[in-house]
C-alpha cells in the first residue's frame, strides 16, 4: 500500500469519525427538543417526584452534560435504558434468547438475502440491456424500470395481495425472510442494473475493446475478460457501503411485516422516547458506515488494474 493511499485513508477515518459525532449529536438534539421524557408513564406523580426519577437519572443536568455522556456510553456500547434498566446493545444484539434469535440478526439475514439478490439480478439485467437490442431485454428494461417503486409502496400492495390470494400467516418464514427481502431488492435491483448497463456501454465503446475486436479476440472472451470485469468493479467495490446502507433502512419493510428487527426496535425507542438507544443505534450505524466505504475504497484500489496504489 502506498503513502499516499494511506494518507487518504486516515483522512477518511478522520472525516467519518467527525461525522459520527455530529449525525450521533444531531440525533440526541433533535429528540430532545420535542417535549416530553422517557417517563411519562408517571406523569401522575407529584411534580416533586417526577423532578426527583429525572434528577436520580441524569435529565436534570446541563444539556451539554448528557450530551457528552451519552455519546461517551455509546462509545463504549454500554447505554442502558433509564425505564426498566436493560443494556440497550442487549436488547438489539442478544435479546430474546441470544443473537440467532436478536432484532440486529434478523436485519442481518434480511440485509444479506437482499444484497445476494440485487447484485445477482442486477448485474446480469444491466449487462442484458447493454449487450442485447432486442423486443425482450427492451421488456426486461421496463420491467426493471418500476421497480423504482419506493419499497415501502410495493411491500403494502404485496402484503395486501398475499392476504387476499393466498391468506397467509406473517408467522412463517416466506413472510418473515423471503418475501421482504424480494420486495426490499427491486429497487436496488433497478439502480445497479442502470449502473452496470451505463459502465458496460461505456467500456464496449472504449477504443482497447475495439482493438481487441480488430485482433480476433472471441466475443465471449471480450465480453468476459474485458468488458463484464472492468465494468462490474466498481459495483463490487460498493458492496459493503451497499449492504450497511440496506441494514440501516430494513425498517422500511419491517414496518409493513411487522418484523422484529432493528428498524421495529428503532421505532419502540423513539416511541418511549429513549434517546440513549435511538443514540446509540445511530452511532452504530455511522460507525458501520465508514467503516464500510473505507472497506470499499480498499476494495476498489485493489482490484482496479489500473491503480498503483498498492
Amino acid at each position: 500500500m502506498k503513502k499516499g493511499f494511506l494518507v487518504y485513508i486516515i483522512k477518511r477515518i478522520t472525516v467519518g469519525l467527525l461525522g459520527v459525532l455530529s449525525a450521533s449529536s444531531i440525533a440526541f438534539l433533535a429528540i430532545k427538543i420535542i417535549p416530553g421524557n422517557p417517563f411519562l408513564t408517571y406523569r401522575r406523580l407529584p411534580p416533586e417526584q417526577m423532578n426527583e426519577i429525572l434528577k436520580v437519572n441524569g435529565y436534570k443536568e446541563p444539556l451539554i452534560v448528557q450530551l457528552f455522556k451519552n455519546l461517551w456510553n455509546c462509545f463504549l456500547f454500554i447505554c442502558i435504558s433509564p425505564i426498566n434498566h436493560i443494556s440497550i446493545v442487549s436488547l438489539i444484539f442478544t435479546k430474546p434468547d441470544g443473537f440467532l434469535s436478536s432484532p440486529f440478526f434478523t436485519s442481518l439475514k434480511i440485509s444479506i438475502i437482499t444484497i445476494l439478490i440485487s447484485l445477482f439480478f442486477g448485474i446480469l439485467i444491466g449487462s442484458l440491456m447493454a449487450v442485447k437490442k432486442n423486443y425482450f431485454t427492451n421488456f426486461i428494461e421496463k420491467i426493471t424500470t418500476s421497480f423504482s417503486t419506493p419499497t415501502v409502496i410495493t411491500a403494502n400492495i404485496t402484503v395486501v395481495l398475499v392476504k387476499i390470494l393466498f391468506k397467509e400467516s406473517h408467522n412463517n418464514l416466506f413472510m418473515n425472510l423471503f418475501l421482504p427481502s424480494i420486495i426490499f431488492s427491486l429497487p436496488v435491483i433497478y439502480q445497479i442494473s442502470q449502473y452496470t448497463k451505463e459502465l458496460m456501454l461505456e467500456t464496449l465503446s472504449a477504443d482497447y475493446i475495439k482493438m481487441l475486436n480488430l485482433k480476433g479476440l472471441s466475443s465471449k472472451k471480450i465480453f468476459f475478460k474485458h468488458v463484464l470485469l472492468v465494468s462490474i468493479i466498481p459495483t463490487i467495490s460498493r458492496i459493503f457501503s451497499l449492504f450497511v446502507n440496506l441494514l440501516s433502512t430494513t425498517f422500511l419493510i419491517e414496518s409493513v411485516f411487522g418484523i422484529p428487527g432493528t428498524g421495529n426496535q428503532l421505532s419502540s425507542l423513539t416511541y418511549k422516547r429513549e434517546y440513549e438507544g435511538i443514540v446509540f443505534l445511530v452511532y452504530f450505524f455511522s460507525l458501520l458506515s465508514i467503516t464500510s466505504r473505507i472497506i470499499d475504497d480498499i476494495i476498489f484500489v485493489y482490484l482496479n488494474p489500473k491503480s498503483k496504489l498498492f
